[in-house]
């Protein structure tokens, strides 16, 4: 905005991003996300080292980036770090999907299988990282947790149920979609104490459709504010060929 807090002002363009290490179809821009002065950037076709540095294929990355001088409107804009998943394999792309909420960013993954023991299943379908200072533009990020639903919790035992995973972030609090298990379902994951940045992600719950069915793809779209989910099942035929719903959850 061109003046803050003022919600009929116009606004412009203070900055474009593009990635340290940008290349062809990296698809870098692919999803992203916001929270005060911190922007994450996904580049889920994005090679990266892994192995002993040879270079895998689609592994993708995420890419962070914040204002040089916090709270600035006009402030330009830097890329402070690059993350990337710490168990992956070609066409992995992490960074399909980004969330971002304070200090911990989650990203999540697409791939729908591998020909070695990494898999979406092994390997989590989304990743949590964490500030290594609170607050602190500058500061490094660490990756704190692999998020994995439960085995027991998804219809489909295989990898494709966590391929094209969606992410969403409120607080102490992560939402991740998994579209095509079975007709699709969210899954609920938590910090083991709030406002700690280095603590241990469980998941506490899953979710489905109450009338889930077909190829809904419930969970193709995931969003939460404090205690309430918002789900999207893209593929939900209610009078028409996927006409699509959305599902609101509350915490009881």
């Amino acid at each position: 905005r061109n003046i803050a807090m003022s919600l009929t002002a116009s606004w412009t363009q203070r900055s474009k991003l593009l990635a340290s290490d940008g290349g062809s179809y990296n698809n870098f821009g692919y999803s992203v996300a916001i929270s005060g002065d911190t922007t994450v950037v996904g580049a889920p076709v994005n090679a990266v080292p892994y192995d002993g540095g040879s270079w895998i294929d689609r592994t993708g990355s995420a890419h962070i980036f914040t204002r040089d001088t916090a709270e600035s409107l006009t402030a330009n804009w830097t890329e402070r770090t690059k993350l990337g998943a710490s168990c992956s394999y070609s066409r992995f792309r992490f960074g399909f999907s980004v969330a971002i909420s304070g200090d911990t960013v989650v990203v999540g993954s697409s791939s729908p299988s591998s020909t070695s023991s990494r898999t979406p299943i092994a390997c989590g379908p989304a990743y949590i990282f964490t500030r290594n200072v609170a607050g602190s533009p500058r500061a490094g990020w660490t990756q704190r947790a692999r998020l994995v639903p439960s085995i027991s919790n998804l219809s489909v035992r295989s990898s494709l149920a966590l391929s094209g995973v969606t992410v969403a972030i409120s607080g102490d609090t992560a939402a991740v979609g998994a579209p095509l298990d079975g007709s699709g379902s969210a899954h609920i994951f938590s910090r083991d104490f709030a406002g700690s940045l280095t603590a241990t992600w469980r998941q506490r719950t899953h979710l489905r459709a109450s009338d889930g069915a077909g190829q809904d793809m419930f969970g193709s779209g995931v969003a939460i504010s404090g205690n309430t989910v918002a789900v999207g099942a893209r593929g939900d035929e209610i009078k028409w060929t996927a006409s699509g719903s959305a599902f609101l959850f509350a915490l009881l």
